[in-house]
């Protein structure tokens, strides 16, 4: 068991690499795309509303008093749902000046549906590694 929980470990960590990679390279899009300046377009606005958006939904985590800090992810999945169905009801895509927003948006969602679904791959693998020593050592 100690072998397939190193295997987990190293998969855990190569994704987790490859979400951080992809994290700065969005980062790097939204900067130059919401970059202020009186010759040429912005989406600053737009992305400003979205990021406001994505903090009221606490998709992964909430700071609100109501229900504080982490997500499990049935949760999580709900409220990337209702973010996702926000920022349609507000058509917030059709509104971006520049068609690179659109990319980053959908890069930005997809970030979020890997995170959701390795949370969830995680929760799975914690439960099932509680039932191994569950029945073997009782």
């Amino acid at each position: 068991m100690q072998g397939d929980v190193k295997t987990l470990d190293t998969i855990q960590e190569r994704e987790r690499n490859d979400i951080i990679e992809e994290i700065e390279s969005l980062s790097k899009e939204l900067v130059q795309l919401t970059e202020p300046s009186k010759f040429k377009k912005t989406d600053m606005n737009r992305w400003r509303e979205l990021f406001a958006i994505y903090l009221e939904a606490g998709v992964f985590f909430s700071t609100s008093e109501n229900s504080p800090g982490y997500r499990n992810s049935a949760v999580a999945k709900r409220q990337l749902e209702w973010f996702q169905s926000e920022v349609r009801r507000r058509d917030i895509l059709s509104a971006f000046k520049l068609p690179a927003s659109q990319e980053a948006l959908t890069k930005f969602l997809k970030i979020n549906v890997t995170l959701w679904q390795n949370m969830k791959y995680q929760e799975i693998n914690k439960q099932a590694i509680g039932k191994i020593l569950k029945s073997k050592y009782s």
